[in-house]
């Protein structure tokens, strides 16, 4: 293969030996870049390190050409409102703040500002269609399913009609899909095909040869969200064949439509799973792919798309080779340096299960790391690297454990968060503030506290906030690690360090340990001397003495308050606190699934009580409820309103549905003991089962359903829980009596 256009690149690939090696060194903890440099082992033949490549473009580009395309909603607005001027002002600056937000740019406040500030247009009399779309997406997003609905009413009409423009009618048919995932399925189809029209209509009036890679983006986001799979692949086809569309559109759809026959023709599996009629149609369309792919790439050579969609087709080409891939890497790259679907597609192929091992996966993250370039996105790949690694071995963040990835992933946040050009008003996702966040959430899965909490001190000193989207991406809580950390410094740091030692058992053993945990807590909250900390102190005197009231057999209520500080969240959830007793859970499609549990410790044999109100349901699979963890199996017990149901399963899909009288609020109860749980409504028992290989954990969570597609809003009240006594089979009847 020919070299890259702009620069030279050192190896790719490394001897079998050498990786070995490499991933023998990092495991013990020896191999780590220095403080001001890679290893020894990464620098070029000269022993100078790689220079980073210079690339056409950034994402910093990229995003300014989205705000741009985004702010032509604003200029419409402008064109076609009679809000007085003063409303119109505000307004407009709105949207241009959302066009700013949507392109990942700096200098935009949050998406709960934004939402605050769209409200209160609404408020003050804006009933511009734009607007109150606008307003109806941040409802969806927010998880409030029947205000999107009755604003999309609103708006949708004007703006589907194209009375607006094209942009303007897309964005509402996108906001009818994502709506529409809630609907039966036809109707979802409807508004599935609603946006691929709108798609195909803007496409065919945007001749900007960078906004065609936004229109890329769209099309790639129609079709990964669509639930009518063969309409999805007719629409990239139309888009293919298309003649009012720009030709490099035309190549990368072309192309698309190749891949995904490709794919659909091997199906799913292993290699050695898939038959062997069907691996000369699959090779044969991942050659057409290429075809088309290169004819992009041929037209427009400074779009990184095309070369990175050629690593993925490189990558299943029968005789793909290492330098093949790499060759279409640089050229991506060239076009630009932080394009992360490339570097993605590249991790992708050198897996062990493809064309490499962990030890390349390895040294290209080191690569990445040494050529620098701290002033664009590119360096982040250093550490989805490594996180990648830790899923191929069992958890993302597995290896940071580990001395040296450790330090690699570290030393580039770092170099990233120090590097000038990381000015907040040009930079939204890679701020100095997002990066010290990832800095500090790195450091306390990586068990280095201190770092962590020198991290929160550099925040701290320059004026900076704690971004706590990052830090709960990576699963932690700013609510409850924060303050942890706090805790661990000054008079009360040695008390803390004790706590920590003890296990569960010591802890937890009985009554008289619960009492004694109690106190060591509340003791070391007196000696501590940084209120920050009182949080931590606080929130494991009220579990703890939950769990000792517990223990006697009496009933333990956990509250709501404004952090949920008593429960853990998932990254993944919308939850709104609306009294000491109550809460409101709220999915939308993109909220995933919002369980909430608590972190008390029940033993195998308890039961948990509560009220549920569904307040707004879509859709016949929004189930809610309560999930019990077990150590082999975890089981739901739920509750449908729309089908006058309560069931238990594993899983979302419920195979027999207990009738139910309709009803706004249920009082449910749940008991499990080991291999067996019963379900109670309304103080009237519906039903109560064996449960296979099921030995509950002692944690439970309020639940929606745990999948995409269907939201609700349901409130959660008057949670109680207590103990129960061993289940024995022959005398279920008198563990019933015991428990009234």
């Amino acid at each position: 293969m020919p070299s890259s256009r702009r620069y030279r690149t050192g190896a790719l690939l490394v001897s079998f030996a050498a990786a070995t090696l490499t991933l023998a060194a990092y495991g013990a903890g020896r191999t780590a870049p220095g403080a001001n440099g890679p290893d020894d082992d990464l620098q070029e033949d000269d022993s100078t390190a790689a220079a980073a490549p210079v690339s056409a473009t950034t994402q910093l580009d990229y995003g300014r050409a989205v705000e741009d395309f985004q702010g032509q909603i604003a200029q419409v607005y402008e064109q076609t409102t009679q809000d007085p001027p003063e409303l119109r002002r505000r307004a407009a600056a709105w949207m241009r703040t959302i066009a700013r937000a949507d392109a990942d740019l700096g200098g935009a406040p949050t998406w709960d500002a934004i939402y605050q500030q769209g409200e209160a247009l609404l408020e003050a009399g804006c009933e511009h269609p734009l607007v109150v779309n606008y307003a109806g997406q941040f409802d969806m997003l927010r998880g409030r399913l029947q205000r999107s609905v009755q604003r999309s009413e609103l708006s949708s009409a004007p703006l589907l009609s194209g009375e607006y423009g094209a942009l303007a009618r897309y964005h509402a048919a996108v906001r009818l899909m994502r709506l529409g995932f809630f609907n039966a399925r036809q109707q979802r189809f409807l508004t599935e095909q609603q946006a691929g029209e709108a798609w195909l209509e803007l496409a065919a009036s945007e001749p900007d040869s960078m906004r065609q890679r936004i229109l890329w983006s769209y099309l790639n986001y129609l079709t990964g969200n669509a639930w009518n799979r063969p309409a999805a692949a007719e629409l990239v086809v139309k888009a293919a064949n298309d003649d009012r569309l720009h030709g490099w559109l035309r190549a990368m759809a072309a192309g698309k439509a190749a891949y995904d026959k490709a794919w659909r023709l091997r199906g799913g599996g292993y290699s050695s799973e898939v038959d062997d009629d069907k691996w000369q149609g699959f090779f044969d369309a991942i050659a057409e792919a290429k075809e088309h792919y290169t004819t992009a790439y041929d037209l427009e050579p400074d779009h990184p798309e095309a070369a990175a969609q050629l690593v993925a087709v490189a990558n299943c080409e029968n005789d793909a080779d290492a330098e093949t891939i790499r060759h279409w890497f640089d050229e991506a790259r060239a076009a630009q340096i932080d394009y992360f679907p490339a570097y993605e597609h590249l991790l992708w192929a050198m897996k062990p299960q493809w064309r490499g091992d962990l030890g390349v996966m390895y040294g290209l993250a080191q690569e990445w790391y040494a050529e620098g370039a701290y002033d664009t996105n590119a360096p982040w790949m250093t550490a989805k690297a490594v996180f990648d690694i830790g899923r191929t071995t069992g958890s993302w963040d597995k290896l940071l454990k580990s001395e040296a990835p450790y330090t690699l992933v570290m030393s580039a946040l770092q170099a990233m968060a120090d590097d000038p050009g990381h000015d907040p008003a040009v930079r939204r996702d890679f701020t100095r503030a997002v990066l010290l966040t990832h800095v500090v959430a790195v450091a306390i899965c990586g068990n280095h506290e201190d770092e962590a909490l020198t991290a929160l001190e550099t925040l701290s000193d320059e004026g900076l906030s704690l971004d706590a989207d990052t830090l709960r991406s990576y699963e932690l809580q700013p609510e409850l690690h924060l303050p942890r950390l706090y805790a661990r410094r000054g008079k009360a740091a040695e008390q803390v360090a004790a706590l920590a030692l003890l296990t569960d058992e010591d802890k937890r053993a009985n009554r008289a340990a619960l009492v004694r945990t109690v106190e060591a807590y509340q003791e070391a909250k007196r000696q501590t001397d940084d209120p920050r900390a009182d949080a931590y102190f606080d929130h494991w005197v009220r579990i703890y003495s939950m769990e000792r009231d517990y223990h006697d057999g009496q009933w333990a209520t956990p509250a709501f308050d404004p952090s949920f500080n008593d429960w853990y969240r998932p990254v993944e959830g919308l939850w709104e606190v609306e009294s000491p007793t109550s809460a409101v859970s709220r999915q939308s499609d993109v909220s995933g699934a919002p369980h909430l549990w608590t972190p008390c410790q029940l033993g195998d044999c308890y039961e948990v009580e509560f009220d549920i109100e569904p307040l707004f349901e879509t859709g016949k699979s929004a189930w809610n409820g309560v999930k019990i963890g077990g150590d082999e199996k975890h089981y739901y017990f739920w509750l449908n309103r729309e089908l006058s149901g309560v069931s238990v399963s594993e899983g979302a899909d419920c195979a027999t549905v207990y009738p139910v009288k309709p009803k706004a609020r249920y009082r449910i109860g749940v008991r499990v003991w080991p291999g067996y749980g019963e379900m109670w409504v309304d103080g009237e028992k519906r039903f109560a089962q064996p449960l296979e290989e099921f030995q509950p954990s002692g944690y439970f969570a309020l639940a929606s359903v745990p999948r995409t597609g269907h939201g609700a809003e349901v409130r959660y009240s008057n949670v109680r829980f207590r103990r129960l006594e061993p289940r024995e089979s022959e005398d279920a009847e008198a563990v019933e009596s015991a428990g009234e």
